[in-house]
């Protein structure tokens, strides 16, 4: 192999890797078979709550899981949260909006189990379940927002104590909208490999067709912010924030130019995300950032930025921890010294179950000569494998 080949195979293993990591760090089914049950479980409640009848509620969800990015808490005891929307569609944003806030309190207690672990928050409420179960699911009260066109919402804030604009829905078709759009890929280096060596491309069982390449960019991201502030957590990036970033990066880099890897349109994602955070000079002189929600008029996901402007270093910070970490890995050469880089970036735990999960997939395909160096072992931009979209309960 030549310099160029030997490249591409170092990106390729690369990108296998981080593949499997993602996959390593996702919910297992049977977390999410638990959240789906609870979800659909407190859904039936509140449609049926006496105290919401005639505000016909509808109930969807929001967030990662809808998102299909979530990624694992750091450690077995922490909990993952699930978001839930309870939108009153005969509600109006007339009404008070603390009062909105305690009927749908109100509607969650009617239930004997979750009157005993319910909490409030700023937005909403909690259900806190049992510990075995490891997880909360939080619910956002909302109404109709009748003066936008793109059918948001007004969700309450019980410190602000008036309504804000949001819009989990359409925010949720964004996402999924960027995540379609398929980056050009070439394949000239992977037919050379095969014409050279008279083999088949054989693809790793792995999560193949599953996720596609944005929603993978983001889980790494989110895994990457959880380390590097585990012991901060107040100044990390918000998921929502790394998430529109990814999403508006990823589909002015996969509409460019053609990639010859899928390595190098990870590190364009990444290194393009600050591009999109705007920021505006104030009449005093200062600064004002903006991460502007698309789907809705005033929502600004940078808002806090702008209230303690150490969240926008603590952003600079990570993003260029983000971005060195990713270059620093196609210039380590051997298995066992990437994999301390994964460890100390990512984890002990779950690079070890990640590495000895795919160096044994990897020792069965080379037994059967099925394997070459550009199989698409990766993050599904590889033309053939079509990328099921999200569809966790019906978004």
């Amino acid at each position: 192999m030549n310099s160029s080949e030997i490249l591409l195979e170092r990106k390729a293993h690369v990108v296998g890797y981080l593949e499997e990591l993602c996959s390593t760090i996702e919910l297992t089914p049977a977390q999410l078979e638990r959240i789906e049950t609870s979800y659909k479980a407190v859904g039936e409640h509140l449609v049926d709550s006496v105290s919401l009848d005639g505000f016909v509620p509808r109930i969807f969800p929001q967030g990662s899981v809808r998102l299909g990015t979530p990624v694992r808490p750091i450690h077995p005891e922490q909990h993952f949260d699930v978001d839930l929307v309870c939108k009153l569609e005969a509600g109006a944003k007339g009404r008070d909006q603390a009062r909105i806030h305690a009927l749908v309190g109100d509607a969650i207690r009617e239930h004997r189990v979750y009157k005993q672990i319910i909490s409030i928050l700023k937005r909403g409420w909690r259900l806190d379940y049992a510990e075995s179960s490891r997880f909360h699911l939080d619910v956002t009260p909302a109404v109709p927002n009748a003066g936008c066109a793109l059918q948001s919402v007004f969700v309450p804030d019980k410190e602000l104590k008036v309504w804000q604009p949001s819009n989990p829905d359409g925010y949720a078709v964004w996402f999924g909208k960027h995540a379609a759009i398929r980056p050009r890929m070439a394949q000239k280096m992977i037919a050379l490999a095969n014409e050279a060596r008279g083999g088949k491309i054989d693809p790793l069982p792995s999560q193949i067709g599953l996720k596609n390449v944005l929603q993978r960019v983001v889980q790494l991201l989110k895994r990457h912010r959880d380390l590097m502030f585990e012991k901060a957590p107040d100044r990390a990036p918000i998921s929502i924030i790394i998430t529109t970033l990814a999403a508006k990066s990823y589909a002015h880099v996969a509409l460019g130019r053609e990639y010859e890897s899928e390595f190098d349109l990870l590190r364009d994602v990444i290194a393009g995300m600050p591009d999109y955070v705007r920021i505006l000079a104030t009449p005093s002189g200062g600064m004002r950032f903006e991460v502007p929600n698309e789907t809705v008029v005033g929502e600004n996901f940078a808002e806090k930025w702008n209230k303690n402007p150490d969240l926008a270093v603590a952003f600079r910070e990570w993003h260029a921890s983000a971005l060195g970490w990713i270059d620093a890995l196609i210039a380590i050469d051997g298995r066992d010294n990437l994999q301390k880089k994964f460890r100390a970036t990512l984890g002990t735990a779950d690079t070890d179950a990640t590495f000895k999960r795919l160096d044994g997939r990897l020792a069965t395909h080379r037994k059967s000569q099925t394997l070459l160096y550009g199989a698409p072992v990766g993050l599904n931009v590889v033309a053939g494998h079509p990328v099921r979209s999200n569809t966790f309960y019906g978004a």
